[in-house]
């Protein structure tokens, strides 16, 4: 199985390009607000959703991006390891009704 990192290398020129990651509302839970991408296709040629959960801070927001369907975590700041968690296992089961929109 491919590494993570390796995984997350492939996709920085999708992420580093992508445009319309808050397009689309998916929820607000806990003060975060949760948004996603349309479905993008990317340089391995697979079909991936972004999703983003940002909430207010002192300086501005903290913000996690993940990638589905694997619902891996792309990029984060601000957010504790447990509050990852909490928001993997919300997209998990979530997943399918993201990805059907």
């Amino acid at each position: 199985m491919e590494n993570l990192k390796l995984k997350r290398d492939k996709f920085a020129i999708g992420i580093a390009n992508l445009r319309g990651i808050g397009k689309n509302y998916l929820s607000e839970i806990n003060g975060i607000i949760l948004t996603h991408s349309d479905k993008e296709l990317l340089v391995d040629g697979k079909e991936y959703i972004f999703v983003r959960a940002e909430r207010p801070n002192e300086d501005g927001f903290d913000f996690a991006e993940f990638i589905l369907p694997e619902i891996a975590v792309y990029l984060s700041f601000g957010f504790k390891d447990n509050e990852l968690l909490y928001l993997r296992n919300y997209l998990e089961k979530s997943l399918g009704n993201i990805i059907s929109k």
